[in-house]
């Protein structure tokens, strides 16, 4: 068989490519900077800055973070023509607006594009602990066989013919868990969050129907199970960057403290951007964006929460 190509060596590409080694398949893992390399002792995974290796891959998973997906792309744009992109990346490019597979479609037409998303923590993932997880692509049938690729005993997959929703729910996700961690940094109570968790969804679903998005896939795992995940468990790096804008600190500081991207701060930006375009309303979105923005208090972005 083929080795897998994997874009991108944080830790949830470093997760992928030891969940893929479990395959029993030999990993490509091409990264830009020796620095944020995770590399792993298994003789199965090859780490590169060269694009030679993904050459001779037929399916490779791109894990790069969505604000960095255009340059990537770009420079790999020759090697990548013809294959099979999985996007495992959550988020929406804010020069833009655009999907990370329209990014990709924009770059390079002929690659056959699909969408990993679903409630995956990478630590977990790393553990080969049970997880599930949405597989869209152009047919159902191109998804069936990339789930049946990547499954396993422990890893289930569904696939979906949604590549706009089920970019949505993982990108969306992560601007509502900002939310829910601030009301836990201001120890508003479960209640409240879990109202914020509904309402969250509620927007999710009405951006994502008027983008063209099928309404089933966000009661589905890139929806509502990725949504409940990210807005409470405590590997959650959007949950605990919320805490802290939760408990006053500034966006800028709170950011400061975060050591790995988070897809939330930049994804209001963008949400609030397609919601006014799609003529969509989002209050508990735009709440969270201006707070971000510093255009509102903390007390103006609850009362902003909570009374629409």
């Amino acid at each position: 068989m083929k080795p897998i190509g994997i874009i991108g060596a944080g830790a949830w590409g470093s997760a992928l490519a030891k969940h893929v080694t479990r395959l029993g398949r030999s990993v490509h893992v091409w990264h830009k900077e020796e620095a944020v390399v995770q590399p792993l002792k298994d003789s199965a995974v090859c780490y590169s800055r060269s694009a030679e290796h993904l050459a001779a891959c037929d399916i490779i998973l791109c894990v790069v973070p969505a604000q960095a997906v255009r340059t990537v792309m770009t420079e790999l744009k020759a090697t990548i023509a013809g294959k099979t992109i999985v996007i495992c990346s959550k988020g929406i490019e804010n020069s833009s607006n655009m999907l990370v597979s329209q990014v990709i479609n924009e770059i390079e037409p002929s690659i056959k594009l699909a969408v990993l998303s679903g409630p995956n923590f990478a630590k977990e993932m790393m553990d080969g602990k049970p997880a599930g997880f949405c597989l869209a692509a152009q047919t159902l049938s191109a998804a069936q066989e990339l789930v049946d690729t990547l499954k396993t005993e422990t890893f289930f997959g569904v696939p979906s013919i949604d590549i706009i929703g089920a970019q949505l729910g993982g990108s969306l996700k992560n601007v509502i868990a900002i939310g829910c961690g601030m009301t836990i940094g201001a120890q508003l109570g479960d209640n409240a969050k879990a109202a914020l968790i509904t309402l969250g969804l509620a927007e999710i679903k009405c951006l994502g129907l008027a983008m063209g998005a099928d309404e089933a896939t966000f009661s589905g795992l890139s929806g509502l199970g990725d949504l409940v995940l990210t807005c409470n468990g405590p590997l959650s790096r959007n949950l605990s960057f919320g805490i802290n804008l939760g408990k006053g600190m500034t966006a800028q500081d709170a950011m400061a403290e975060q050591k790995q991207t988070t897809e939330g701060y930049y994804t209001a930006q963008s949400a609030v951007s397609l919601a006014k375009q799609h003529q969509v309303h989002v209050p508990v979105i735009q709440a969270i964006h201006q707070l971000l923005q510093g255009e509102q208090t903390l007390e103006q972005t609850f009362n902003n929460f909570f009374k629409s």
